[in-house]
């Protein structure tokens, strides 16, 4: 079987914060059963620099190339914005393939009396009508990296080939001073010879209504902005 180099780049930007983060990102090949977990500063990051991440994971199928932001507050009682980003992806396959991309970090942490959970989604799913992307977003007062077991769910969406698709969804979350985790999963079939790019935003806004409706918006330029690559 003809092997595909994948391609993952991250980075991690962080506001003055007295510990980076703990930027996880998993890549599962679920078609032929390999699974790549890269950890910023950690083995398979070959940056040496705090909050970059870089790494090269070979696998059959396809070539995946990614680039993460995350940003943080910059202490327990901050409304600073918080967003965890997944930009630019774009997957080509050589053949047919079934791939689970999740992102995830831990120890948020906000103090306004209500914020929202707004996420954000838009990109293109090529030219046949069976390649296929689910999108779901959760955070965890566990503060548990990857962890969805009894997390919050902000919402999850579906789209199906061809063409451009954006989508997005929004939920209230108590202020607290307790430290959570936020995790993006990706579920795409990706048909042979077929690309599929996306652009995933993650983001706590301190406002309950008013950068709601702005998350929303952006969702549409991302959308957007993808197509028109």
């Amino acid at each position: 079987m003809k092997k595909a180099l994948m391609t993952v780049f991250a980075a991690s930007f962080l506001y003055a914060s007295a510990s980076h983060a703990v930027l996880q990102l998993r890549v599962e090949d679920l078609t032929n059963g390999i699974t790549t977990n890269v950890t910023d500063n950690a083995a398979g990051d070959t940056a040496a620099v705090v909050g970059l991440l870089n790494s090269t994971v070979i696998t059959p199928n396809g070539t995946i190339a990614v680039s993460i932001g995350t940003s943080k507050p910059l202490g327990a009682n901050s409304n600073t914005v918080a967003f965890m980003d997944l930009n630019n992806v774009v997957i080509t396959s050589t053949t047919a393939i079934d791939l689970r991309i999740s992102l995830t970090d831990t120890d948020f942490q906000l103090n306004p009396s209500v914020a929202n959970i707004v996420a954000s989604v838009g990109g293109t799913l090529g030219g046949s009508a069976l390649n296929t992307a689910q999108f779901e977003y959760y955070y965890n007062t566990s503060n548990g990296a990857f962890d969805t077991v009894g997390a919050t769910n902000v919402g999850t969406q579906t789209f199906t080939g061809p063409g451009g698709f954006n989508g997005g969804a929004g939920a209230a979350v108590a202020g607290t001073n307790n430290p959570f985790s936020m995790t993006q999963v990706a579920t795409l079939h990706v048909e042979a010879g077929e690309t599929i790019s996306y652009d995933s935003d993650y983001r706590v806004v301190p406002e309950p209504s008013a950068l709601l409706l702005i998350g929303m918006g952006l969702l549409g330029f991302a959308g957007a902005r993808r197509i028109s690559k």
